[in-house]
């Protein structure tokens, strides 16, 4: 795997923790936290 397509996969790995983040913070806030 080379640089370009490591940093692609970790960018994609965060942006779907920081999704789930929202979502479940959403949930506990009474869901408005999209």
């Amino acid at each position: 795997m080379n640089k370009m397509e490591f940093c692609t996969g970790s960018v994609q790995k965060v942006y779907a923790f920081i999704q789930l983040s929202r979502a479940s913070i959403g949930t506990h806030t009474g869901g408005r936290g999209v």
